[in-house]
C-alpha cells in the first residue's frame, strides 16, 4: 500500500507536516472523525501508518498539567512538528529507529514514542557498540509487569 492508500483506509485528512528522514518520508495526518495523530512512514523498504497520539490523549495530559510545571526539553534536538497551538513532536532517527518526544508549546516534554523506519539506514557501529556496552540489546525494552500476590 503507498500512502495514499493507507489515508484512505484510515480515514485520515491531508497531511499536515511533511519531514524526510535519511531515506524516509513521514506524512502526519489527523482522523477526520476523532482528530487523532498518525503517521504514515514511506521508505524503500515499506510504506506503513501508526496512530501517533490520540486527542483525548492529548485533553487528558493538558487537564492534568500544572500551570507553573516547565522543564525546557534538553534531550538531543530533532525535527519540531506543530500538532496545535499546545502541542508539538520532536522527532530524530537514530539508526533504523525513530525517536520522538511529545512537547508541550512551551518546550516541556511529557512523554515519547518510537519504533523501526522502513529504512535502510544502520547505526554506525561504534554507536551499536557504546548501546551495547550500556546493556540496550535487540531492539529495545520489554516491559512487563508482575503480580505480587500471585506465586
Amino acid at each position: 500500500m503507498d500512502a495514499g492508500e493507507w489515508a484512505a483506509a484510515r480515514d485520515l485528512d491531508e497531511p499536515f507536516a511533511r519531514v524526510q528522514l535519511a531515506d524516509c518520508i513521514l506524512e502526519f495526518r489527523r482522523q477526520r472523525t476523532t482528530q487523532d495523530v498518525w503517521s504514515i512512514q514511506s521508505g524503500p523498504l515499506a510504506t506503513i501508518a501508526i496512530p501517533i497520539i490520540d486527542r483525548a490523549g492529548l485533553d487528558r495530559v493538558l487537564a492534568m498539567r500544572a500551570p507553573a510545571e516547565r522543564r525546557p526539553w534538553r534531550g538531543p534536538k530533532g525535527v519540531r512538528i506543530r500538532l496545535d497551538h499546545d502541542f508539538a513532536i520532536d522527532v530524530r532517527l537514530r539508526g533504523a529507529e525513530l525517536v520522538g518526544t511529545y512537547l508541550f508549546a512551551d518546550g516541556s516534554p511529557f512523554g515519547g514514542f518510537g519504533g523501526r523506519l522502513p529504512t535502510r539506514r544502520k547505526l554506525a557501529p561504534h554507536l551499536r557498540l557504546l548501546d551495547w556496552l550500556r546493556g540496550r540489546r535487540g531492539s529495545g525494552r520489554i516491559e512487563y509487569a508482575v503480580h505480587r500476590d500471585r506465586p
